[in-house]
């Protein structure tokens, strides 16, 4: 009898120590976190309605993430510096409009790269109104 109350005992700690530990088990994100900023403004944006009307303007930045060219493609989310989660494009877009976008961003390269007139402004916001 001594020895099965023991067990029994045994069993509950430890089933009470594996309970009390699940709560404080870090759990990690899948995403990395990436800091973002527009530090740089490159022109102005207007965003035109269906009927033809300006619902909104602004004043589009230069978008970079860990030093590389970023684009934003919800034009109904305004952008604030800080960090953001990467999201796959493939989540939001078809495949196929993910090509057109592809397709139309080396277009836009091409075209700026003969454009010498062009700065680099110009070419980011080309580029970010693509997208």
């Amino acid at each position: 009898m001594k020895k099965t109350w023991k067990r029994l005992c045994t069993g509950f700690l430890a089933l009470a120590t594996v309970v009390t530990a699940l709560p404080t088990t870090p759990v990690h994100a899948e995403s990395k976190q990436y800091w973002t900023e527009s530090a740089e403004r490159v022109g102005i944006i207007e965003k035109v309605m269906n009927d033809g009307s300006i619902g909104s303007t602004f004043n589009e930045g230069y978008m970079k993430v860990e030093g590389e060219t970023a684009y934003c493609i919800d034009i109904n989310t305004d952008f604030k510096n800080g960090y953001k989660t990467r999201a796959d494009a493939s989540s939001r877009m078809s495949a196929d409009q993910i090509s057109d976008v592809a397709l139309s961003l080396e277009y836009v390269k091409q075209y700026g790269e003969a454009h010498k007139e062009l700065n680099y402004k110009q070419v980011y916001l080309l580029e970010q109104c693509v997208v």
